[in-house]
């Protein structure tokens, strides 16, 4: 939403959320789907719970490919957290 109160839309970007980890996701803002890659092949098969802002969470993802793209035309519009869990670290 702009200053004036109409809406607008952002360009795509592009967020590299957890260096460290691996993990990247893309694009930020999504509409449609959004893709994670895993940079680290130790990082397969964890777990991506994608929450709404109340806390609810909205699909689980296991991440069984280094490139994963997560359909996202099921759900409202909104802010949505993506958390990665791979059964040592959150």
């Amino acid at each position: 939403m702009d200053i004036d109160g109409r809406p607008t839309l952002s360009e795509t970007r592009f967020v590299n959320l957890v260096t460290k980890a691996g993990i990247t996701v893309y694009p930020v803002p999504a509409s449609n789907s959004v893709t994670i890659d895993i940079n680290k092949e130790g990082l397969l098969n964890t777990e991506a719970r994608l929450i709404d802002v109340q806390g609810k969470v909205m699909k689980r993802i296991i991440i069984s490919n280094v490139q994963e793209t997560v359909s996202l035309e099921d759900l409202t519009k909104g802010v949505y957290f993506l958390q990665f869990a791979d059964g040592t670290v959150h």
